[in-house]
């Protein structure tokens, strides 16, 4: 199993051990005082994060994983067991794949031993292994047989973490839908990196109908933006293949009106989908329309065309900083 494997390799990094559990006899201990350090904490790590601040998540994370051990020590610590994810996002961020695994795999571990294994929290931090080995499968100095062991522990942590959260307490397939399709689609891109499309588009075609059921149910927004990421990928799939049934079209339409609905005209991942139909209209030939949706995306940039390129790049790092990564 991947997380025994890993955990014989796995080294005390740079995190290393802290200080015993406080001892509750020899000074008073103000749990709520505690808790509200902790949340604050882990809210700084993922704001920096969001604004591309490494270094201040990374000073956040440690004195988080300081704290966890302090107060709570190392066994049965759920929060020490958050913090090894948080660190590992940090780490990842900095572009250390490696060391980001490694503590991914302490975080299952450690919410293991708190009777957690079937568990959201669990099931997150194996999704967010499996993106770890996706991103370090994709470095340009990774080939051949690397790569694909990596595109393999990919698939199994985020094959793992979707049974995890399937089997957790209180799960809901409809409220639950968003999280789990999220996972879904990054593991539908893994198999199709590792040359299974068939098996790929039986995962996305099961996230799409899951999300498309949700969303019946539950016209939110989060469901609607994971829909249309869905769509996306699923177009995106299609012409790579040669879209012989004329399907990019309507996909992309329909992403377009669910990221419209939910979150504006300028949004960059709007602008991005507005993008994406502008190439595929100019690879069908096009042209005219295809040029006519460029001028709109200037128009919603409300820019040049010489200053479009920036123009995108800042909205882009502006939705960053208002917007944690996948936790």
């Amino acid at each position: 199993m991947l997380l025994r494997r890993l955990a014989r390799r796995a080294p005390s990094l740079v995190l290393g051990r802290g200080a015993p559990a406080r001892a509750f006899a020899d000074a008073p201990f103000d749990h709520v005082k505690t808790e509200r350090e902790i949340g604050e904490l882990q809210r700084s790590v993922r704001d920096a994060l969001g604004a591309q601040d490494v270094a201040t998540a990374t000073a956040a994370s440690e004195a988080l994983m300081a704290l966890a051990r302090e107060s709570y020590g190392e066994e049965r610590n759920p929060v020490l067991a958050a913090a090894y994810n948080d660190a590992a996002l940090c780490v990842k961020a900095a572009g250390d794949y490696e060391a980001a695994g490694l503590l991914l795999a302490r975080s299952v571990q450690a919410y293991e031993t708190c009777g957690m294994g079937d568990h959201a929290s669990t099931a997150t931090s194996l999704h967010n292994m499996g993106v770890c080995y996706k991103e370090h499968a994709a470095r340009p100095q990774i080939r051949g047989l690397e790569r694909a062991a990596l595109l393999d522990r990919a698939a199994e942590a985020l094959e793992e973490s979707v049974l995890r959260r399937e089997r957790s307490a209180g799960f809901d397939a409809k409220r639950d839908a968003p999280a789990l399709a999220t996972t879904q689609v990054i593991r539908a891109s893994v198999l199709r990196l590792s040359k299974k499309p068939g098996d790929a588009a039986d995962v996305l075609d099961g996230a799409i109908s899951s999300l498309r059921v949700a969303l019946a149910h539950t016209p939110v927004d989060t469901i609607r933006t994971a829909l249309a990421a869905a769509l996306n990928n699923k177009a995106l799939y299609a012409k790579h293949d040669g879209d012989a049934d004329n399907a990019a079209g309507p996909l992309y339409a329909e992403a377009l009106a669910l990221r419209e609905a939910a979150l504006g005209a300028a949004h960059p991942l709007v602008i991005q989908t507005l993008h994406n139909i502008a190439e595929h209209l100019d690879a069908a030939g096009d042209d005219d329309d295809a040029n006519g949706i460029r001028e709109e995306i200037l128009r919603r940039l409300d820019v040049d065309a010489d200053d479009a390129d920036e123009a995108f790049a800042g909205a882009a790092r502006a939705w960053a900083a208002k917007n944690a990564p996948p936790k």
